[in-house]
């Protein structure tokens, strides 16, 4: 199974392409775990605010084949799996 580039992306200009492979986020599937997994540092390294974050990750979901977006779904569905404590409120 391939992955999809980056590049795909229409709301992402070339600098912003440039500053996520610098991270290691190369592909549309590392783009959406990174937005699944810190948002609030995804938006600082692409200088995007929420609005902005959830549109790219709206387009970066339509670029997934069926079967990897099961799978996201799937994934996000999973929480605290090895039996740790819910993070502390506030």
């Amino acid at each position: 199974m391939s992955q999809c580039s980056i590049e795909r992306l229409s709301q992402l200009d070339t600098a912003r392409v440039d500053v996520l492979r610098r991270a290691y986020i190369t592909s549309v599937e590392n783009l959406l775990g990174q937005l699944e997994a810190d948002p609030e540092a995804l938006g600082e390294l692409l200088d995007l605010d929420r609005a902005a974050l959830e549109k790219l990750g709206a387009e970066a979901r339509n670029l997934l084949s069926p079967e990897i977006r099961r799978e996201f779904a799937r994934q996000g569905n999973k929480r605290y799996s090895y039996g740790a404590l819910n993070p502390p409120k506030g």
